[in-house]
């Protein structure tokens, strides 16, 4: 069962940010279940950050990925032969 995320219409004119629709609950949803972290998935629903976290905090969505678990790290790789062990 699918969650029905509406877009914007075309003739859906933005006049200011406090005459901008709230984000709807179900492209929130749909969102966090895509992505592993609340900052992506902010960027998936093309939102601030902070205006992402206040309405997934107001619907009860909000769960941040802290230890970062199913994000990759970006790792250096260090070369070990010019490394001298000196016993």
């Amino acid at each position: 069962m699918g969650i029905y995320v509406p877009l914007p219409d075309e003739n859906d004119v933005i006049k200011g940010n406090f005459k901008r629709r709230p984000l709807w609950k179900g492209r929130i949803q749909w969102a966090i279940e895509q992505r592993p972290s609340m900052r992506q998935a902010c960027l998936l629903v093309g939102c601030d950050y902070k205006t992402f976290r206040k309405w997934s905090k107001i619907y009860g969505l909000w769960n941040p990925n802290q230890a970062g678990k199913g994000i990759s790290k970006k790792r250096k790789n260090i070369n070990t032969d010019n490394i001298i062990y000196v016993p």
